[in-house]
């Protein structure tokens, strides 16, 4: 794998850790649908967990500078997006680092 994209947790202070690693167990228990994309992934969350997702992604920017994030609030839908995408091999990171199953 890319050293440029190894996730660096040791960035985070102890109380964002422990914020980041409560966010993506939350995220991870409430997102309904995961879209494969070409370079990354896109998984949709109930509408109430836009403030949850925004707050996430600001800490996994930290860490995991190489992704790129989009919330997507589409209009009159029940849901709303996290779209994650990076360059090649970031697919692989976001797999194993944010909503890997198991």
């Amino acid at each position: 794998m890319d050293r440029q994209m190894i996730c660096n947790f040791a960035i985070l202070s102890p109380d964002q850790r422990g914020r980041y690693h409560a966010l993506r167990e939350k995220l991870r228990r409430s997102h309904h649908t995961t879209a494969e994309l070409q370079n990354g992934y896109s998984f949709a969350f109930p509408r109430n967990l836009l403030v949850d997702l925004a707050e996430f992604t600001s800490l996994e920017g930290l860490c995991c500078p190489f992704v790129s994030f989009a919330i997507d609030v589409p209009a009159r839908e029940d849901c709303i997006w996290l779209h994650l995408v990076g360059p090649d091999g970031a697919k692989t990171v976001i797999e194993a680092e944010l909503f890997a199953t198991g």
